[in-house]
């Protein structure tokens, strides 16, 4: 039996690329292309998050600063309102910088609004209500000062002659309905007679908008707390047992099967144990007493 002829040797090729690096570490050598291409894939990816988590941040941001905005702008328009229908102020609702920017938004606004020959009422009209502002930032130092319990940031409190009126014996409904109906009424009759008249009913509606903004964030405040207190009550008597899974007041819970195991040891010696039952390994042993050695060393 003739032996075969050796085979041809070739020319030896290009030298073979090095491997790419992993970015799992040092312990995966080599990737192979599908893989490796993958890979390559996740800086942009998380680029293209991190854009998009700063573009959510960015227009949260806007939003919470327009609705700031919007809110200051209604409340300083209202303000001059407020200052003429309220009394009994707190010491911080009608500071110096209020007071500042009280002054400019009737004088500016004055001006826009007010007729051509109506520039000696709109001064008129600005000192009154910086007078006005001013009686009752000193009366409310005066009753901070003979120690009268009063909330410092108080927008003030309606007149009594509200009272005699269909729904006057609440302050809150008076605030929200009955004043800034009277400013819009009032401004509607200005009217005719000179231009302040709907500047006067533009700040019956920013009192509105203003006691309606305020009254539904203390709406909320109020709605929130009570939904923890029944929550709490909710899931209490869930654990134990005492309410059924559709007897929750519209709260959704888990299985109760997830709060077994979730109640709290009566002693440490419950704890240990139920911490050996849990673990599956007999090698390991939880040390709850002192050995011997450490016995010895102390």
């Amino acid at each position: 039996m003739s032996k075969s002829p050796n085979p041809p040797i070739l020319p030896p090729g290009p030298p073979l690329p090095p491997p790419r690096p992993s970015p799992y570490g040092s312990h995966r050598m080599r990737l192979d292309d599908t893989e490796a291409d993958v890979m390559d894939m996740f800086p942009a990816m998380q680029k293209g998050m991190a854009r998009a988590d700063a573009l959510g941040s960015w227009l949260k941001q806007f939003y919470v600063a327009v609705k700031k905005l919007l809110f200051a702008s209604i409340v300083l328009l209202a303000l001059p309102m407020d200052v003429v229908l309220h009394h009994r102020f707190g010491v911080r609702a009608l500071t110096a910088p209020v007071i500042a920017m009280l002054v400019a938004v009737v004088y500016g606004m004055g001006r826009l609004f007010a007729r051509s020959y109506e520039d000696g009422l709109v001064i008129y009209v600005t000192v009154g209500f910086t007078c006005i502002a001013l009686t009752h930032a000193v009366l409310a130092h005066i009753r901070q000062r003979r120690g009268i319990p009063w909330h410092s940031r108080s927008a003030g409190m309606p007149y009594a002659f509200w009272s005699g009126l269909p729904g006057g014996k609440s302050p809150i409904t008076v605030m929200r309905f009955h004043e800034p109906i009277a400013v819009i009424l009032a401004g509607i009759v200005l009217s005719p007679f000179t231009g302040l008249g709907p500047l006067v009913s533009l700040m019956g509606y920013a009192l509105f908008a203003r006691r309606w903004m305020e009254w539904h964030e203390l709406r909320g405040d109020i709605l929130d707390q009570l939904d923890a207190q029944l929550e709490a009550e909710i899931m209490q008597d869930f654990v134990k047992g005492e309410r059924g899974s559709w007897d929750t007041a519209g709260y959704v819970v888990p299985p109760v099967e997830m709060f077994k195991n979730l109640t709290p040891a009566a002693s440490a010696e419950d704890a240990l144990k139920s911490v050996e039952g849990m673990l599956d390994t007999p090698e390991v042993e939880i040390v709850s007493k002192p050995s011997e050695q450490q016995r010895e060393v102390t």
